[in-house]
């Protein structure tokens, strides 16, 4: 008898050697979920950056254009201005 339980030490070291066993095994099955979703948070994260690039691009060529059309509107009226005040 093994530790006073009444068990025989070949039972005892059996039960203890399948405890190891499967605390390795819940172990190994919880590091490939982990590393798993990892990489999937870090795809997600690209392919969300790519996206945020691309929107702020189209932004930034429509806030270009939108002043633009600001500078050309204020010739307009400078133009106006001036030739209302030399006639």
């Amino acid at each position: 008898m093994l530790f006073g339980l009444g068990l025989p030490e070949w039972l005892t070291i059996i039960g203890l050697l399948g405890g190891l066993i499967l605390t390795f095994y819940i172990m190994a099955r919880a590091s490939v979920a982990y590393e798993a979703k990892r990489k999937a948070r870090e795809a997600g994260s690209a392919g969300s950056q790519e996206r945020n690039e691309a929107g702020s691009a189209g932004s930034q060529e429509r806030n270009e254009a939108a002043s633009e059309e600001r500078v050309e509107q204020r010739e307009q009226e400078n133009q106006k201005a001036e030739e209302e005040s030399g006639t």
